[in-house]
């Protein structure tokens, strides 16, 4: 398993919330063919928050002008790459509850436990919000 992250730059940060989460996951599936080029077949599971960039995963296909042609470049290098992938979509409710989803709103996951540590990496954490504690 790997665990990637990272800051959006400002021309893709004024983009809709399913480009950015379709966006992320084929950014992973072209990580993954790069960490594992021998391998004869990659299968991928991607977990979101975003019911329509799942079903942009899942059926390689959008309604949305938008995100259409990055959905059809998704499924296109799946099938260049071989590589499987079945996007499933969890509440984001139960993201934050766990935990794994503040970053993505704007906070440092593990603020609550080593709030000194997040000035070390993130420049802009005095501007972000702060990870609940409990939902």
């Amino acid at each position: 398993m790997v665990y990637c992250f990272g800051l959006f730059g400002p021309h893709i940060s004024e983009q809709s919330s399913n480009f950015r989460e379709l966006l992320t996951v084929y950014k992973g599936l072209r990580e993954c063919r790069q960490r594992f080029p021998a391998a004869a077949h990659i299968q991928v599971v991607a977990y979101t928050d975003n019911s329509v960039s799942a079903s942009c995963i899942n059926t390689a296909s959008s309604t949305s002008p938008d995100l259409l042609p990055l959905a059809k470049e998704i499924g296109l290098f799946q099938v260049e790459n071989n590589i499987s992938c079945k996007a499933v979509w969890i509440p984001g409710r139960q993201l934050i509850k766990q935990g794994a989803d503040p970053l993505s709103r704007g906070a440092f996951a593990l603020e609550h436990l080593a709030a000194g540590l997040r000035e070390e990496f993130d420049p802009y954490h005095a501007s972000e919000t702060i990870t609940p504690t409990q939902i």
